[in-house]
């Protein structure tokens, strides 16, 4: 599903989709949107990778996978803007962080020490 127009190709939709499930290709326009707000928070926080922008190259498989992970995150938020979702008798915080797509791309408490 990835067009030549797409400006992140390392992450195409159809393996999000594939990542999120079946429910997610009915509703492919809101996960082409989460996608693109994901991708270029990965590209924002691994600049060592996409020095220049986009890569027109495959990503490592773990950036892929914290991409994924970070569009299902938004795609979720899409049904629980305030943070919160519902399921049943109670209700559980839709994380702000996460934790695999941080360990994923050596950022936040997971970033290497910098040297000074």
């Amino acid at each position: 599903m990835t067009t030549p127009e797409d400006p992140y190709p390392w992450l195409p939709l159809d393996v999000v989709i594939e990542w999120i499930g079946s429910q997610a290709a009915a509703n492919s326009p809101a996960i082409d949107r989460a996608r693109l707000g994901a991708a270029a928070y990965v590209e924002a926080n691994r600049r060592d990778i996409f020095p220049r922008g986009t890569l027109t190259t495959e990503a490592p498989s773990d950036v892929v996978m914290a991409g994924c992970l970070a569009a299902a995150r938004l795609y979720a938020r899409k049904g629980s803007p305030a943070g919160l979702a519902a399921y049943a008798e109670f209700a559980t915080a839709v994380l702000s962080r996460d934790a695999d797509v941080e360990r994923m791309l050596g950022i936040g408490r997971y970033a290497k020490p910098a040297v000074g």
